[in-house]
Order: structure tokens, then C-alpha cells, then sequence
């Protein structure tokens, strides 16, 4: 059995001025074996109790949670609900892990990307707004889920505008 993955989970929210902070974070002591789905389960348990913190918070669908490659950067990769945190701990994983990145498809970083005790995890919207601009110079607004790849956004956003072939265009 391996010990016990202690991570800091931080509720990331936008303010009124839109600008994101950590409305609360936790430190919880987890299993490898729990699924990244439970983990955030777990966290809205947690800080039900905590004043304010889910007076803005929509239902755990529109959640994720998210290992920045620092504390505070855009960058990073989101964890997939279905996987254990263990698939995401081991060194191994670190290339596949940063390929997924949202914001850098290159391996020469500094820090390998991968789960440790101590770690940071943001949780907070998967949804954000994209504003795309047709052929024909309109702009279409559209809600993504930025937990998704390019790929799979591509096809989302094509069908959502009607163009049929999503393979000869990109964001």
C-alpha cells in the first residue's frame, strides 16, 4: 500500500472585478487510488461549511480540477476525472503529462510536470467564453470546456458555427 498523497487543493474563482484568486484552500491527505473525481468530491464536502465559498459555485459538472506547472500559471494540465492520482504521480508519466498542456506543446521545461506530495491543485470552471471570427468577418461567441484538447474543441466549435470539414481549420 502506498502512503498517503498529501495535496493543497485551492477554489479558484473570478471576483467582480474578474480578475481569478483562491477563495479557500485545503490541505487533505488523499490515496493514490482515489480517481480525480473523488478527490473533487471530496473538496466540495470538505468546504461546505466554509462561508461564502459556494455562494457562487455551480453544480460539480462545470468543475475541474488543474496541476499548474507553477503556483498561479495558465499553464499546466488538467486531470482527467476517470484517472487515479496515481497515474498522474509517477515520473514516467511526466512526457505524456506535458504534452497535454494547454499552453506548451515542448518538453524543455525546467520542472517536470507531475503529481507530488505538496503539490498545488487548482479547482475551478472548465467553461470560459471564445470568441471566434467566421470567413465572412463575424464574430460567434461560444462557451468551451478548457479541459479539452484543440482537437476535440475544433470539433465542437465546427459543428457549433455549421462548418462541416473542422480537419482543414484551427484555433
Amino acid at each position: 500500500m502506498m502512503a498517503n498523497l498529501i495535496l493543497r487543493l485551492s477554489i479558484i474563482e473570478k471576483g467582480q472585478d474578474e480578475v481569478e484568486k483562491s477563495i479557500v484552500t485545503k490541505t487533505l491527505a488523499l490515496e493514490p487510488k482515489n480517481t480525480v473525481a473523488e478527490v473533487a468530491t471530496l473538496l466540495r464536502t470538505k468546504t461546505q461549511d466554509v462561508p461564502g465559498s459556494f455562494l457562487k459555485m455551480g453544480p460539480n459538472s462545470e468543475y475541474g480540477l488543474f496541476l499548474p506547472k507553477e503556483p498561479g500559471s495558465k499553464g499546466g494540465v488538467w486531470l482527467d476525472p476517470e484517472h487515479a492520482l496515481e497515474d498522474y504521480m509517477q515520473e514516467e508519466n511526466a512526457q505524456k503529462i506535458e504534452n497535454q498542456m494547454s499552453d506548451e506543446g515542448n518538453a524543455n521545461m525546467d520542472r517536470k510536470l507531475y503529481l507530488k506530495s505538496g503539490d498545488t491543485i487548482e479547482y475551478r470552471k472548465k467553461m470560459r467564453i471564445l470568441k471566434v471570427r467566421t470567413f465572412d468577418n463575424t464574430m460567434r461567441t461560444l462557451m468551451v470546456e478548457d479541459s479539452k484538447t484543440v482537437e476535440a474543441l475544433m470539433d465542437v466549435i465546427c459543428k457549433r458555427i455549421g462548418i462541416p470539414n473542422n480537419h482543414e481549420y484551427s484555433l
